[in-house]
């Protein structure tokens, strides 16, 4: 599912099954990384926006324990997603997120959220946001598969190497 079972990492995740919650990752601890890790940044998106990560609700309604719990981790990595590119939570930047997903993993929140959000765009919201979605759609191709990526084994990782790694360009 989602190509996890063909990548190493992804069936490492699926065998571990990890969370990404306050407690697992030790929300608190992130503060005292250094100020350009991962865990730092993910740290310091979260807090200027006061989110923790408990706040995602648990995914309901789906039989499958395998695939309830992708669906749950695909939830649990989004802020990891708004951190590694750049980008804030106004609604702009939430249309971007959702188009990266949509490429990346093609689900069909993601291909509805993409295209439902362009409709709310204001006018100002929508200056230069060409530009931003082509270099979004960019960087969704050029990334490795985030579902295959083991965030909490990276907190430590300086973020801009990790960029460079994945080639992840400012939007």
């Amino acid at each position: 599912m989602f190509n996890l079972r063909d990548d190493e990492t992804g069936r490492e995740i699926l065998r571990d099954k990890p969370r990404i919650n306050q407690e697992s990752i030790k929300f608190n601890e992130l503060k005292k990384l250094p100020p350009n890790s991962l865990g730092y940044k993910y740290y310091e998106f979260m807090s200027s926006h006061e989110f923790t990560p408990d706040e995602r609700p648990l995914v309901k309604y789906i039989p499958d324990f395998e695939i309830a719990y992708i669906y749950q981790r695909y939830k649990e990595i989004h802020d990891f997603l708004h951190t590694i590119l750049f980008t804030n939570v106004a609604l702009r930047s939430e249309v971007l997120i959702k188009w990266f997903e949509m490429v990346q993993l093609g689900l069909p929140s993601a291909i509805l959220s993409s295209f439902g959000g362009l409709t709310l765009l204001g006018r100002e919201d929508t200056s230069n946001f060409l530009s931003d979605l082509t270099r979004t759609i960019g960087n969704a191709h050029r990334c490795p598969f985030v579902m295959n990526i083991y965030w909490e084994k990276l907190l430590n990782e300086d973020i801009d190497k990790l960029r460079s790694k994945w080639r992840i360009r400012a939007v």
